[in-house]
């Protein structure tokens, strides 16, 4: 038995305690120097965070689901999907990790469909930000993927905190980044249940005065923004539309719309950014003033 090892095992009780389930394994008997490096910490418990709990089975294996399922697959459909092809044993072909479906019998992502599965509801602790972007809304959020939100079902949406401000959203998840990388918004102009919203639930600190939307859309794309801003006086507004001032540029192969929404005569502490038209919405940031 080599010095190594031997002043391992023959350490004082005081030191770390090897966990309950802890045994030897084969790997550490062949490798003494596995003890010469490690041995110390080897066989201490797992350990368990005060702050932050533990992901579910579901939200561990969404980080590395090569992309969302749709429910309505079937044998047959025509389907394209962006991404790298690669063997898995060598011999099973494969989509890597960040591959997408922007297409799906006749239907492209452009027109807000996304997956059905694998999304998430809650939210985070809140950031502090000069603006809302995708990094501003839940961590676990999905990419091209609303999950199970519907928009009929408050307890299915998703909730986070910006600039100490509690906002709530359905039919919202993050945008590839072909699309952007931003914040994505289902879009429908005649059926409800795919047209995604945004509203803070609780109150701006003072009446808002203006909000700007920057919005990225690529140039390969056949939509132009279409959506409505309501403000109001209560949560989650959606009679008072305010019409903004837009311009736009190219960009790195993206058309970037800068639109601004004067709420300085709306007495409004609420507002909601509702897509009802045809075409998914890709928000790059949202300032608020």
């Amino acid at each position: 038995m080599d010095n190594a090892r031997k002043n391992i095992e023959t350490k004082p009780e005081s030191g770390p305690k090897p966990g309950p389930e802890s045994k030897p394994g084969p790997d550490r008997e062949a490798d003494p120097r596995v003890f010469e490096r490690y041995g110390d910490i080897l066989d201490l418990p797992h350990h368990e965070s005060d702050h932050h709990p533990h992901l579910s089975k579901e939200q561990r294996a969404a980080q590395f689901s090569p992309f969302a399922a749709l429910t309505d697959l079937s044998v047959g459909d025509e389907v394209i999907v962006c991404g790298k092809v690669q063997n898995y044993s060598g011999n099973t072909p494969e989509y890597a990790s960040g591959s997408y479906l922007v297409y799906h019998n006749g239907q492209t992502a452009d027109e807000g469909e996304g997956g059905e599965e694998g999304g998430d509801e809650g939210g985070d602790e809140g950031t502090t930000s000069e603006y809302m972007s995708i990094a501003s809304l839940p961590s676990n959020i999905t990419t091209n993927s609303y999950g199970t939100q519907k928009v009929a079902d408050e307890s299915t949406w998703l909730s986070w905190t910006w600039n100490e401000v509690t906002f709530k959203g359905a039919r919202v998840c993050k945008a590839t980044d072909s699309n952007g990388g931003g914040i994505q918004v289902q879009g429908n102009a005649s059926d409800a249940s795919k047209q995604g919203f945004i509203f803070n639930s609780s109150a701006w600190s003072a009446n808002i005065q203006k909000i700007t939307i920057i919005l990225k859309v690529a140039t390969s794309s056949t939509y132009d923004p279409s959506y409505t801003l309501y403000a109001g006086s209560e949560a989650h507004p959606t009679t008072t539309a305010i019409t903004p001032a837009s311009q736009s540029e190219e960009v790195d192969g993206f058309r970037v719309y800068t639109q601004v929404f004067d709420l300085a005569n709306a007495s409004a502490k609420y507002f909601t950014i509702a897509n009802d038209q045809a075409g998914a919405l890709y928000i790059d940031k949202i300032y608020v003033e």
